[in-house]
């Protein structure tokens, strides 16, 4: 009965001793690490710098964007409108089935966006007249009034990227927009909310109920949302930091690789 003991003591010790070698490797290891990468300090602190200096020049020149934003609810049943579900289908979005969907798929679709666009360009007309003048002097050409109304939505205004419709589990429903003129950007927000109302008084929907009901006014940060600075530096700090290690760690893997080939 003695012999089983000594076989399991045995076994346990060799258990042992095999978790404290391992341990060991990876303690070894971890130092190895540590002075290869510090040995490297040179490539990750030069990469941590090109990219601080990367961000900060972008914090310089990259042109301030200021958030217009608004908020409202739709104080009636969610039940969809069957003349609403069929102008959204009308304008190329699906058919959501209740009222809040609809709102959401009119307000982000083509039409509504070129209906913004045209007011936006009559409100203000020097920017518009501005890209007009350099399209026509790169182009060499003139664009159709659509086109041209899409180009300027696209490429000046940045509708597509820049402005958002969204709606929150409680049904509160918020439009914001960024550009670098504060006072545009809450054009912008005004008159999508202008083309949503007179969307429903079209569709004769307002008479029936109040559907929109504005419980914040469209208003514009008092400070720029982006860039944001503070963020960017960070990340360029951390970033960089990691591309260089990387970069040493990589190195060495290469050059074990090639001592490893030599022998």
């Amino acid at each position: 009965m003695g012999e089983p003991c000594y076989i399991s003591d045995t076994m346990t010790r060799d258990t042992h001793n095999y978790q404290d070698y391992a341990m060991q490797d990876d303690e070894i290891d971890l130092i190895e690490l540590f002075k290869t990468i510090m040995a490297g300090w040179k490539i990750w602190v030069s990469t941590t710098i090109v990219a601080i200096i990367s961000a900060f020049i972008y914090n310089i020149y990259a042109p301030p964007l200021y958030e217009a934003s608004m908020s409202f609810f739709i104080p009636a049943s969610n039940s969809g409108s069957s003349a609403l579900r069929s102008y959204a289908a009308l304008l190329g979005s699906s058919t959501p089935s209740n009222i809040e969907d609809q709102l959401l798929a009119i307000a982000e679709s083509q039409r509504i966006r070129l209906s913004v666009t045209e007011r936006i360009a009559q409100q203000y007309p020097e920017p518009f007249q501005v890209f007009e003048n350099n399209y026509e002097k790169k182009q060499e050409k003139k664009l159709a009034p659509e086109l041209r109304l899409r180009t300027f939505a696209s490429s000046v205004l940045k509708l597509e990227k820049t402005f958002n419709a969204s709606k929150s589990k409680t049904g509160l429903f918020q439009l914001k927009y960024e550009y670098r003129d504060p006072a545009l950007a809450k054009s912008v927000v005004e008159t999508y909310l202008s083309n949503l109302s007179e969307i429903y008084q079209e569709l004769e929907l307002s008479s029936e109920r109040e559907i929109i009901k504005v419980l914040d006014a469209p208003q514009v940060s008092s400070q720029p949302v982006k860039p944001k600075k503070a963020l960017n530096l960070a990340l360029a700090l951390v970033g960089g930091g990691g591309i260089g290690v990387l970069i040493v760690l990589v190195r060495m893997g290469f050059t074990n690789s090639k001592e490893n080939e030599g022998k």
